[in-house]
């Protein structure tokens, strides 16, 4: 299923990063480039890295606090304080 709206704002935007990308590709030598893609992967990395460690703390935090409402009130639970 093709959601038209969606790709009536990404064509644009991709046919503008390939014209984008085919000027700076001429224009800068090719060690430049590679730093740059090389900073820009490092960045794009940390970036989801952060983002699944902060989803992953919130799911955790999420099942802890179900699995605590789910026990039992004689039942032992060692993760609450007292």
């Amino acid at each position: 299923m093709v959601d038209y709206n969606l790709a009536s704002v990404m064509v644009p935007l991709v046919i503008f990063g390939s014209f984008f990308g085919t000027i700076v590709s001429s224009v800068l030598p090719d060690a430049v480039l590679t730093i740059i893609i090389a900073i820009l992967m490092v960045y794009l990395t940390w970036d989801s890295f952060n983002k699944a460690f902060i989803l992953w703390r919130k799911e955790t935090k999420a099942m802890k606090e179900k699995h605590n409402n789910e026990l039992p009130s004689n039942s032992l639970n060692f993760d609450r304080e007292g």
